[in-house]
């Protein structure tokens, strides 16, 4: 797993065993990234293609409380 600020990336099965142990992925500071909004999220497979499908990325919620 890779991360930088406002950039994260995992190969499919980190993905995979993040979503079986039930892990959740909290980033904070973005404020202080410069982001004003609720950032976007975009997901790609591995070839770099982006992955548009319902249900692919579930319960986001955004808080500026840690």
């Amino acid at each position: 797993m890779e991360a930088s600020a406002g950039s994260m990336s995992f190969d499919a099965r980190t993905a995979s065993l993040l979503q079986s142990a039930g892990a959740e992925i909290k980033m904070y500071g973005l404020d202080a990234l410069g982001y004003t909004e609720e950032p976007s999220i975009t997901v790609r497979d591995d070839e770099g293609a982006i992955i548009d499908e319902p249900g692919i990325v579930s319960h986001v919620s955004y808080s500026e409380a840690r």
